[in-house]
């Protein structure tokens, strides 16, 4: 292969890849994903979302009966349930409750 085909080639992996770049900017402000877009969002895989959706686990909208359809901010809310304390938070959380303890009623 020639300096130019691979000039050419490399330009065309630029393009490409700023193409994908723009595409998940876009993808990022609709407010309502597909199926796929949900899956490729959350990096859960087709799979487990059927899964998820079919045991009504996750929140999600059937407005035909057959396309399933979600909403981003929900999706974040569902991902951000269930947080884990920190060491930190949890250590915190211990010595002000031993000092709440201590304090004479």
């Amino acid at each position: 292969m020639n300096a130019k085909n691979r000039m050419i080639m490399s330009e065309n992996t630029t393009v490409e890849q700023r193409l994908d770049r723009i595409e998940r900017l876009l993808r990022g402000q609709k407010t309502v994903l597909n199926f796929a877009e949900a899956c490729e969002f959350t990096g859960l895989s087709k799979t487990y979302m059927y899964k998820l959706t079919h045991q009504g686990r996750i929140p999600h909208f059937k407005p035909h009966g057959k396309n399933i359809y979600f909403n981003r901010e929900e999706l974040e809310r569902w991902l951000l349930q269930n947080p884990v304390k920190t060491a930190e938070q949890k250590e915190r959380e211990a010595v002000d409750y031993v000092v709440r303890k201590r304090r004479p009623r």
